[in-house]
């Protein structure tokens, strides 16, 4: 009954549940990336005063501690340029960035005190302040890595200083049995002040995981909040919007009701007249179908005008077979203009259901002349059938065609409101979903699918009064 459609357009997607942690994660990811520009802005700043300070004092220096600073600061600058120019310039980190980042840090700063251990004085590197750089390589982690990165990078650092005082200490470069009263001011160092340093790396480590794991929690549930308060504000405004619709095609409608149902009544009446003429059956079919119709379209024109002035209705006892075949009576004069053969099968030992006739067969009508549609163009032989038949506790009517069917995703959406296939000026996609509304208000269902040999099929299934009184 439909052609395949183009998809929507993103700009008219309401975001669902499912795509809130897709959106989520983006946020977070680029929150991440401008993170890690900024820290690397803050590296070059701090490598460039470390180069000053080296220039400065390489005159102090002995040449192979000049030569251990230049091969420490200039590749960590080369690195840090090359990050620039590479990734932050096209705004875009890896996610490996932030891990090889902390690495390089901490493998950098360790060779740094290696060398001034070996070429200059193991005190030198142990009690110097560059120990304080391992708490802010670790402090830095909250700000681009994930909790289990963070946790990686502090167990590095302490590997990395034990190692390190574990070399001093082997090779006799330094004495780690001094008083803690003396170590400052004599050679060597005492247990307890590495110790109290290791500790320190490693509450500091702990810390800095700790704030980065509720610093991502709370980032992510924030912007979750966020994501799912802006999709209910779109969803919304698509709602209100298609409220708007509803409400100026309400306005037509009921235009349209008031200025048809004049001439309407005129048309039948002429009809009836006419068909007291002298004419052969093929004429009279034709304007029994002419009168038939313009009765059908008087009761649509009465219920619309029923919506502005609301009225009780009164149900009646409906045989699905009679209503398929005066449905598929009405439309003969079209199915003979475009070429189609219908083909009827029906039970007449139907049980009955209870409710509006001129609203059912709107329905069926309209699944028909859908059906027509689909099969335009088609230069194969183009079949409709119609069929009714009977379960437990309900009968059902179904509609045929031998078209093309639906594309894929198609059928679970042609009953939605506003939604076609066809093209601009040709379609309203209210259609298929007033007559979805019709079916339940008679307690039955309609559902749509593709025939295993092409074409589509529309159900309409209702439950029979017995069906109804049990349920």
């Amino acid at each position: 009954m439909a052609t395949p459609s183009a998809p929507m357009p993103p700009s008219s997607r309401v975001d669902t549940p499912a795509s809130i942690p897709t959106l989520t994660s983006q946020l977070l990811e680029a929150e991440r990336v401008r993170s890690e520009r900024l820290l690397n802005g803050v590296r070059a700043a701090v490598l460039f005063l470390l180069a000053i300070s080296a220039a400065l004092y390489s005159a102090h220096l002995t040449p192979v501690l000049n030569r251990v600073n230049a091969s420490i600061l200039v590749p960590m600058l080369i690195w840090t340029v090359a990050q620039q120019l590479v990734f932050h310039r096209r705004r875009i980190a890896p996610r490996w960035l932030s891990m090889a980042n902390a690495v390089v840090d901490t493998t950098a700063l360790t060779l740094l005190l290696a060398g001034y251990g070996e070429f200059g004085r193991a005190e030198l590197a142990v009690k110097s302040p560059m120990f304080l750089a391992y708490v802010v390589i670790v402090a830095a982690q909250p700000l681009t890595s994930s909790a289990r990165r963070s946790a990686l990078v502090t167990i590095l650092a302490v590997a990395q200083y034990t190692a390190l005082l574990v070399f001093f200490v082997a090779t006799g470069r330094i004495d780690v049995g001094g008083s803690p009263l003396t170590t400052p001011l004599m050679p060597g160092t005492s247990l307890l002040d590495e110790g109290a340093r290791l500790l320190l790396l490693a509450v500091a480590g702990g810390a800095a995981t700790y704030a980065t794991a509720r610093h991502e929690r709370t980032l992510r549930n924030a912007l979750i909040a966020q994501v799912r308060r802006d999709a209910d504000e779109r969803e919304l405004s698509a709602r209100l919007q298609q409220a708007d619709k509803l409400a100026a095609v309400g306005t037509l409608a009921a235009t349209v009701a008031h200025e048809v149902n004049n001439p309407l009544a005129t048309i039948g009446l002429l009809a009836e007249l006419l068909r007291e003429s002298d004419l052969d059956a093929e004429q009279r079919e034709s304007i029994d179908g002419i009168i038939a119709e313009s009765r059908r379209t008087a009761a649509v024109v009465r219920d619309l005008m029923r919506v502005a002035r609301p009225q009780e209705l009164e149900d009646e006892s409906i045989s699905i077979s009679e209503l398929a075949e005066r449905s598929l009576s009405v439309l003969r004069p079209l199915l003979r203009d475009q070429h189609v053969f219908p083909e009827l099968t029906i039970s007449n030992d139907l049980p009955a259901i209870r409710g509006y006739g001129g609203r059912l067969e709107q329905v069926v009508i309209n699944l028909i002349i859908n059906a027509v549609h689909a099969m335009e163009g088609r230069g194969a032989t183009k079949i409709l059938r119609l069929a009714t038949g009977r379960d437990a506790d309900s009968v059902w009517l179904t509609v045929e065609d031998t078209g093309t069917g639906f594309a894929p995703g198609i059928a679970e959406r042609v009953f939605e409101r506003f939604f076609t296939t066809k093209p601009v000026g040709k379609g309203t996609g209210l259609g298929l979903w007033i007559a979805r509304e019709i079916v339940a208000s008679h307690g039955g269902t309609i559902s749509a699918a593709n025939r295993a040999e092409g074409g589509a099929r529309f159900e309409l299934r209702f439950p029979t009064e017995k069906g109804r009184a049990a349920a």
